[in-house]
């Protein structure tokens, strides 16, 4: 014979509702937490525009945010970041430069001689912060970074660089000191973006 429910059983009661507030507590939490996730998610995706270059024979993806302009002062391509502000008087950028090289130029080569190229312009007023690999486009590459004192800004800079078929890709981040890494997760998204078509 089946147990009596009829009676009324308060710890059994308890018991059901706290385990009904439980499995909603923990479905509201899942829900917020998946409404966060989708949205940084969304946000991040729309962050970034795709730009190609088929002169230069590159791709890419920047901010979206940031103001493109090609084909100046020997630059393939510039992209400024927006002002802050109406007083921010220096626009963050990155520019994209391609030029012919020596086809039997090794990337050491070419990457002492860019080095000690900054060093004879900037003379005593750079300080070198990291030089590594890197690996732009699937070919290795040199990653370099230095504070540079200009009398108006103090600039924090990173090139990267690769060599293939006879080109140099260089992309170059150009930040003041203040505000290099406000931008540095795009700039190394961007970096990351970069191929050859």
């Amino acid at each position: 014979m089946p147990p009596d429910t009829s009676t009324p059983n308060p710890l059994r009661d308890i018991q059901h509702k706290y385990s009904a507030l439980q499995l909603y507590l923990i479905s509201g939490l899942c829900a917020v937490i998946l409404g966060i996730i989708g949205y940084l998610w969304l946000r991040e995706a729309k962050t970034y525009q795709s730009y190609a270059n088929p002169s230069y024979g590159f791709a890419l993806k920047y901010p979206s945010d940031w103001a493109v302009t090609e084909n100046k002062d020997n630059t393939a391509v510039i992209f400024n970041s927006p002002r802050k502000n109406a007083l921010d008087a220096f626009s963050e950028n990155v520019n994209v430069v391609i030029q012919g090289v020596d086809p039997r130029l090794s990337l050491e080569v070419y990457s002492d001689r860019a080095v000690k190229q900054l060093q004879a312009v900037f003379k005593a007023k750079i300080e070198i912060i990291d030089q590594e690999p890197f690996t732009l486009a699937g070919f290795p590459a040199a990653k370099f970074t230095y504070i540079a004192r200009d009398p108006i800004y103090d600039l924090k800079i990173t090139h990267v660089w690769a060599l293939k078929n006879g080109k140099a890709y260089q992309i170059t981040y150009v930040a003041t000191l203040a505000d290099y890494d406000l931008y540095i997760k795009s700039v190394n998204a961007l970096f990351r973006s970069f191929k050859l078509l």
